[in-house]
């Protein structure tokens, strides 16, 4: 054998080997990193002859355990009522309390209810209704509800369970008062009960309390509130003369009477005292109500009847 295939043969030999010792060095090492004892900290935390933490509901239940509510009555006092809540064993956490509207509003933590839902109506003066019913996640409420306000209540908690001194809340003079709000509304141009302002025509309207205050005894007198009309004083056995915007007279035929066409208005209606309301539609209608002066058109609105009679007396003394 020459040299130089000798040099090859080992040349081959020691590649082969080396890259068989490589593997194997490897392995050795992950099973020493296998095979390693586990630390103190370790052992202790997988053996199971030690007691795993307990959980914060656990701990919360432990600390705050849960009361059986087995009773519920009501007590009538000099001062209001007495909401009383047995306990088999074990004292109530002090409630929260919270007003909505007429009712206040009592709940408590970790309590439940053993029975059913109690509800009483009227069970003292001035307290319309009072409610224990259950809630999710051991809760309790109390519904006390008055007659104008929200009670009050004083708690007090003992070991036999809770009581509720309950006095009637006192409504704040004006604190329900909405603000006025005042929307005049005309049927003569639409037939309908329509803002004013949502009418493009010119329409006035003179309510009851003006003529009240104006003291009218005539329909002419009531119409001398509205723009654009003049009226004449006639005979009583003639009425009055209406002329809007320039046209009109005694005889004038564009009277309505509850949107009713009415050709004696001014004489049937010439006294305003079951008036309600004068309508004055200005400019031409013969659209809506046919033969009427293209001035404008008069709609007398008169009171409704009523279910009981109605008497009113007033007397005018001088000139």
């Amino acid at each position: 054998m020459t040299k130089l295939g000798l040099m090859v043969r080992l040349i081959v030999a020691l590649s082969v080997a080396g890259g068989f010792a490589l593997p194997v060095q490897a392995e050795g090492r992950d099973n020493e990193l296998i095979n390693e004892p586990l630390d103190k900290a370790s052992k202790q935390f997988l053996s199971p002859s030690l007691p795993l933490p307990l959980s914060l509901s656990s701990q919360t239940l432990a600390q705050n355990p849960i009361v059986q509510i087995t009773n519920v009555r009501l007590e009538e006092t000099d001062t209001g009522l007495q909401v009383i809540l047995e306990t088999a064993d074990g004292e109530l956490p002090t409630p929260t309390t919270s007003i909505s509207g007429d009712a206040l509003v009592v709940e408590i933590d970790n309590a439940v209810l053993t029975g059913e839902e109690f509800e009483q109506f009227g069970p003292a003066e001035e307290i319309v209704f009072v409610q224990v019913s259950a809630l999710s996640s051991n809760r309790v409420q109390i519904v006390i509800t008055g007659t104008d306000a929200a009670p009050t209540a004083d708690i007090g908690t003992d070991t036999a369970g809770l009581t509720l001194s309950v006095m009637p809340g006192i409504a704040q003079a004006g604190a329900t008062d909405e603000p006025l709000r005042l929307v005049v509304t005309g049927e003569v141009g639409t037939r309908t009960d329509t803002s004013l302002r949502d009418i493009p025509q010119a329409i006035q309207v003179i309510p009851q309390v003006v003529i009240e205050e104006q003291n009218a005894l005539r329909l002419g007198e009531v119409l001398r509130n509205a723009s654009g009309v003049v009226t004449t004083t006639g005979r009583a056995q003639e009425g009055d003369g209406v002329y809007i915007r320039g046209f009109g007279g005694p005889f004038n035929s564009s009277f309505l009477r509850n949107g009713i066409r009415d050709e004696n208005g001014p004489f049937i209606i010439a006294d305003p005292v079951n008036i309600e309301r004068v309508e004055v539609l200005k400019g031409p209608a013969s659209v809506l109500y046919g033969e009427v002066t293209p001035g404008g058109t008069v709609n007398i609105i008169t009171e409704k009847p009523l279910s009981e009679p109605s008497y009113e007396v007033e007397a005018t003394v001088g000139e």
